[in-house]
């Protein structure tokens, strides 16, 4: 379902991209993110789950399509190649070390939390 959010969000960004207020938009997208990660962490309703997935997609592609066009276009020319691999590769160790924290927590703690 993430995916989903983030196909429609990328359909809506082709037709209006984030043109002014972009660092307020990035916090607001971010925020939305934790937002609906903590929903969805706590939700017992498939529905609820289902739609903070979406929103989880949704504002991480709002995410990745203002940090992308910014090294792109804010990075001068001769460092734009190691600034991409620096960003790739904090991404891909963030990725891979919330994956192991949530594996931890979820075994620690259990999945979902039972009233």
């Amino acid at each position: 379902m993430r995916a989903v959010g983030a196909l429609l969000m990328s359909a809506w960004l082709m037709r209006r991209p984030v043109k002014q207020r972009v660092g307020r938009v990035m916090f607001a997208a971010v925020a939305m993110f934790g937002v609906a990660t903590i929903v969805f962490g706590l939700s017992t309703s498939f529905g609820l789950s289902l739609a903070a997935l979406v929103l989880l997609g949704a504002s991480d592609i709002i995410s990745v399509v203002i940090r992308s066009t910014l090294i792109q276009l804010e990075t001068p020319d001769d460092m734009r190649g190691r600034v991409n691999s620096v960003n790739s590769l904090f991404i891909g160790a963030s990725n891979q070390l919330g994956e192991f924290e949530s594996g931890v927590t979820a075994a620690w703690f259990g999945t979902v939390l039972k009233p």
